[in-house]
C-alpha cells in the first residue's frame, strides 16, 4: 500500500510538473483521468479537418455558458457550410511502451439537435498516434438529444471502449468532437470526460 501511495504521488508530481490539471485516480498500472475543464483545456489540444473547400469558420474554447460538472465547459462552434467539417480535441496520455489497453471515454455532450433528420456524428476514438486527417478519427453515434421537439440543450450521456496497443514511445492519444454532417452552424458543450487505461 505505501509503494502504491508514492506511485501515485509521483505521478501526481510529474502531471504538475508538466501542466496538467486533471485530476488523477487508480493504480499506477490502471490510470483514471477526470476533466472539467475549469480554468483551462487541462492538456487537450483543439484539432480540425476537412476544413477548407470553402474555408470554414470553426471554434473550439473554454465557456461559462453551460456546465454538467463545475462551472464551465468546452464548446465546439461550426459553421458547416462545406458539409464535411470534424472539429475535436486531442490529449495525449503517457502509458506503458508497446502495451495494449482498454481505453474507457465516457462524458456529457450538452445538445440542441433533436428528432431524426439532420443530425450530426460523434467522434470518439483512442489511437497510438495523433490524428493527422479524417482516416485517424472514429465516427460513433448521432448527436440527437433524443427529445421530439426543440427544447434547446439537453445534456447526454456517451461512453466508449476501446482496445488499443500504444506507441513504441509509450502513447495513446483520445478525441473527442463532431463531425458535420448538414450545412448548419451548431454549438455543442463538452464537459465531465472520464478516461479509463486498463491494461490487457
Amino acid at each position: 500500500m505505501k509503494l502504491y501511495s508514492i506511485a501515485v504521488m509521483l505521478l501526481a508530481l510529474v502531471c504538475i510538473a508538466a501542466g496538467c490539471s486533471e485530476t488523477f485516480t487508480g493504480p499506477a498500472a490502471n490510470p483514471y483521468f477526470v476533466f472539467s475543464f475549469e480554468g483551462s483545456m487541462e492538456g487537450w489540444t483543439k484539432n480540425g479537418v476537412d476544413l477548407d473547400s470553402p474555408p470554414v469558420r470553426w471554434e473550439i474554447s473554454l465557456s461559462p455558458d453551460m456546465a454538467r460538472d463545475g462551472s464551465s465547459s468546452v464548446r465546439f462552434f461550426v459553421n458547416n457550410i462545406n458539409d464535411k467539417s470534424k472539429i475535436y480535441i486531442e490529449r495525449t496520455f503517457a502509458v506503458d511502451t508497446s502495451a495494449t489497453y482498454r481505453v474507457g471515454v465516457q462524458y456529457y455532450l450538452a445538445t440542441s439537435d433533436w428528432g431524426q433528420a439532420n443530425l450530426w456524428t460523434l467522434i470518439t476514438g483512442a489511437t497510438s498516434h495523433p490524428a493527422a486527417s479524417a482516416a485517424d478519427l472514429t465516427f460513433q453515434g448521432s448527436t440527437g438529444n433524443g427529445r421530439g421537439s426543440d427544447v434547446g440543450p439537453v445534456w447526454v450521456y456517451q461512453a466508449y471502449e476501446f482496445d488499443v496497443k500504444s506507441s513504441n514511445a509509450g502513447k495513446i492519444c483520445v478525441q473527442v468532437g463532431v463531425w458535420g454532417n448538414s450545412e448548419f452552424g451548431r454549438s455543442y458543450y463538452l464537459d465531465a470526460v472520464h478516461v479509463s487505461f486498463t491494461r490487457k
